[in-house]
């Protein structure tokens, strides 16, 4: 690895991101009332794809109005500074990437992420 932390947007760069086995803190701004119709139209707990195949938050979210500076550089210096949480992260990422497999990774995450839909549906 070369490195020690990824911050990124949410998406398949959170799928590269797993398979690289790199601590990482998810982002995604957004204004309080796009956060909020969101909260009540999506019906998964969490974005980061990571967080949804493992059913649990792995990596942290700071989405919306969440998303601070003050917040982010907090998390950032968190996974930094207790190489003990970051290797935490990594042991559950390995477990992650192993879900996902080599080929077909992006199918098979799709597919969580429709059977949690649909779980939540019922």
């Amino acid at each position: 690895n070369v490195s020690d932390l990824i911050i990124t947007a949410s998406g398949t760069a959170t799928l590269e991101a797993t398979l690289l086995n790199t601590p990482m803190a998810v982002i995604y701004k957004t204004s309080f009332s796009t956060w909020l119709i969101g909260k009540i139209l999506i019906k998964l707990p969490y974005i980061a794809l990571p967080n949804i195949i493992a059913r649990e938050e792995i990596v942290p979210e700071l989405i919306g109005f969440q998303l601070t500076v003050k917040r982010l550089t907090g998390v950032a210096l968190e996974l930094l500074g207790e190489k003990e949480k970051s290797e935490k992260m990594r042991v559950k990422l390995e477990r992650v990437a192993e879900k996902l497999g080599r080929p077909g990774a992006i199918d098979r995450a799709a597919k969580v992420v429709v059977e949690m839909v649909n779980s939540r549906e019922s």
